[in-house]
């Protein structure tokens, strides 16, 4: 280990040469992709000894009609200079890039970097003579593989018929000319119907074989059989020709929308009409394009290309090749490898491990991809954090009883002086109306009642008895005490006024009583913290041992259990594990409400839409349980002041507690606006058990639970008053037992959004 430790120290202080490095993209910044390109192109420039200072320009040629970037290369030139910034190499990615660097019409907005090397990678067609108008070029292909993807294809769906979308650009034209290329040669043999089969023309429909047939559609065919292009852009950057045939574009498009649900797209480029043809086909497609793989959205399941990642990595080494002076080839090409998306699985039902070995599959989970090892990680740490709780709780609480048995120690001794101290202080006899009136000229200001009481005592006729306990001066450096006044007055109008009585110090019995009073309080805290450490013991005992029994079963019998008993025990850990987090989340939202740590961002929160995302959120809970989830909208537009995130939270920690306590019936959530006096009322209502009278004033109590035996540690909705007064609110409860509760949380409405 120590071994390791100091090759880890030595690799990771190795000297590394700063790089300078323009990388050029040809689509918008907006592409999800881009971010793993420029992650991969540092990381390999750090592994070969360099740290790139990396500059990114988005040339936005999405859209082949519009290919014109003059004046964003201007623009990038001009920034540059202006930041006295200049790179040593430049990282060009995709065919139009490439095609816009070797423009005639671009040369003056390039002439500054004519010297510097540009590396191209992504190209897949050799349509630009690159080395005749730039002598530092370097051009990695990736080439269109046809037969790799048909075959993916026709496994996958067993389907007939593969559709594709071209338009009649430049570009197009060549990924038919591949497409008519490649299925020449076997497996496929291209069978020519009656007109005859011409290059650079686009027939609608191509035979390979009689198993297999490439049906195209295009979304920019001009109506008219003119085989004109629809930009001057196009015509001045294209030398083949693909003419459309005698059909209605609008008719094309919908025979393929219509027929998508049958007949899988196989999409070999980005344009503006790839998102449009991947929300109607209403299912994953495949692709040939890296920059459209992987979008986070399953648009589209698998296909044979060239990774951004690898594809970075082999500019990246072909760059520092260059930089340092090495004799590097002017074309190569990428390895491309069958990529296969996790979240476009999902959707169509597909297991992980019945195409782990034949594709890379990106997006997939840990749990997903090793769940045994998954399982023991989070285990692992979530015993480690209520590890450290409960030892961090253990010290505090005793150190906390060593205070407290200090503390009565200390009080025990003063206690005993505290005796002497009033045996030794003398008791007042009272025996005449100077001695009641010294005692009254000796009381506080704040003894006025009692006063006022004591004189009209003393006009009462008869005999009666009275005592009182009073702040007086009664010594001669007038220090205020507590006494007992305990007297008899007999009043007799032919006799006169008669007094007896005594003054007793009880000045250090009221400390005594009020130091026991505050013992007794931190005693109750603490007994409260030791029933706090109970519930928490017996909360994660449950879970704790469910975790513990199926990896024992796993460690026992792993190799004899099905996939699907493998399964069913991993399920059975990650639900353990979820209800471990919930307390471990309580306990930290509990410690921060203690320590007054928690912060509120408060924000204008539209109420309809918070509402409306949660019962959206929960409506399956309730469905599974099979309970009515209603929802009750309210006003719309109404807005408030809160911090949007522990808003939700309070909410949905109500909802909860109505899913936990409501066997059968319904609950409803919706919010009413209250025009007179601009509240909004958020409400949570349940047909659950009910909370009884006399326990309504002890929820809101830290730890108060009524069934032990029901989960949670009896904290959230303390927490849930706690947020909602922070952020100027307010939480009440109607409730009836047998019959159901309503929470409701009060919070003032902004005048405006």
């Amino acid at each position: 280990m120590v071994l390791l430790g100091l090759v880890g120290l030595l690799y990771g202080c190795k000297p590394s040469r700063p790089l300078r490095v323009l990388v050029m993209h040809q689509y918008d910044e907006n592409l999800i992709t881009y971010d793993e390109f420029d992650d991969a192109i540092i990381e390999e420039l750090r592994d070969l000894g360099y740290e790139p200072s990396i500059v990114d320009y988005y040339l936005n040629l999405e859209d082949q009609a519009e290919l014109d970037c003059h004046q964003v290369l201007l623009e990038m030139r001009d920034s540059l200079q202006k930041r006295l910034w200049t790179p040593q190499v430049i990282l060009a990615e995709g065919d139009r890039t490439m095609l816009q660097l070797h423009l005639p019409a671009n040369d003056s907005a390039l002439a500054w970097c004519k010297d510097v090397p540009i590396v191209y990678g992504g190209i897949h067609f050799k349509n630009v003579p690159v080395s005749s108008r730039r002598k530092n070029s370097y051009v990695i292909y990736d080439k269109l593989n046809v037969h790799r993807n048909l075959d993916i294809i026709t496994r996958l769906t067993r389907s007939r018929v593969v559709t594709v979308e071209l338009d009649n650009y430049h570009e197009d034209s060549l990924i038919y000319t591949q497409f008519c290329h490649q299925v020449s040669s076997s497996p496929y043999l291209v069978r020519i119907d009656s007109a005859g089969f011409v290059h650079g023309r686009l027939d609608p429909v191509i035979h390979c074989n009689d198993s297999l047939s490439i049906y195209f559609y295009s979304s920019e065919w001009n109506e008219e059989n003119t085989g004109v292009y629809s930009s001057s852009a196009d015509r001045s950057q294209t030398d083949s020709l693909i003419a459309p045939t005698s059909i209605n574009r609008q008719e094309m498009l919908d025979n393929m929308y219509h027929n998508a649900w049958k007949h899988p797209v196989l999409v070999p480029k980005k344009d503006v009409w790839c998102e449009a043809i991947a929300s109607k086909t209403y299912r994953p497609q495949f692709t040939t394009c890296p920059e459209l793989f992987k979008d986070g959205k399953g648009s589209y399941l698998c296909g044979y290309f060239t990774s951004y990642p690898s594809m970075a990595k082999d500019m990246a080494k072909l760059a520092v090749g260059i930089v340092e002076g090495k004799t590097m080839p002017k074309e190569s090409l990428h390895v491309p490898n069958a990529y296969m998306d996790y979240v476009a699985m999902e959707k169509l039902g597909m297991k992980y491990g019945d195409y782990k070995d034949e594709f890379v599959i990106d997006n997939a989970p840990m749990d997903v991809t090793d769940p045994l090892l998954f399982s023991l990680v989070t285990v692992g740490n979530i015993l480690w954090i209520l590890l450290l709780i409960i030892v961090i709780t253990l010290v505090w609480l005793k150190n906390r009883k060593d205070s407290i048995r200090n503390l009565m120690a200390m009080l025990s001794e003063e206690r005993e002086m505290n005796q002497l101290a009033i045996d030794a202080s003398g008791n007042f006899y009272i025996s005449n109306i100077k001695g009641m009136e010294r005692v009254l000229d000796s009381m506080g200001p704040d003894q006025d009642r009692c006063k006022e009481d004591i004189v009209r005592s003393l006009s009462e006729t008869g005999t009666h008895t009275h005592s009182y306990r009073i702040r007086a001066a009664m010594d001669e450096e007038k220090n205020m005490a507590w006494w007992n006044l305990r007297y008899q007055v007999n009043y007799q109008n032919s006799v006169g006024l008669n007094i007896e009585g005594y003054l007793l110090n009880v000045n250090d019995d009221v400390n005594y009583a009020n130091e026991m009073q505050q013992i007794k309080k931190i005693a109750d805290e603490t007994k409260r913290t030791e029933g706090f450490l109970w519930t928490m013991a017996h909360e994660i005992r449950t879970p704790l041992n469910s975790i513990v029994g199926f990896c024992d079963v796993f460690r026992m019998m792993g190799n004899e259990m099905s996939e699907t008993e493998k399964e069913q025990i991993v399920q059975g850990i990650e639900s353990n594990n979820e209800l471990l987090e919930k307390i471990v989340e309580d306990m930290d939202g509990y410690s921060r409400a203690v320590s007054k740590e928690v912060v509120y961002e408060k924000e204008s929160v539209d109420v309809a839409a918070l509402i409306e995302e949660i019962y959206t959120e929960n409506k399956s809970r309730f469905e599974k349980q099979d309970l009515t989830f209603y929802l009750a909208s309210g006003r719309s537009d109404v807005y408030v002041k809160a911090d949007r995130g522990k808003l939700k939270a309070t909410f949905i920690q109500l909802v909860d507690n109505a899913l936990k306590f409501t066997k059968k019936g319904s609950v409803s959530v919706g919010w009413e606006y209250n025009l007179e006096n601009a509240n909004v009322e958020l409400f949570v209502e349940d047909t659950g058990v009910g909370i009884h009278e006399e326990d309504l004033p002890l929820i809101y109590d830290m730890f108060w639970k009524k069934d032990t035996f029901i989960p949670g540690v009896g904290i959230g909705l303390a927490l849930s008053k706690t947020y909602v007064e922070a952020m100027g609110g307010k939480l009440s409860v109607v409730s009836e037992y047998g019959v159901g509760s309503r929470f409701v949380i009060i919070l003032k409405v902004m005048e405006s959004a």
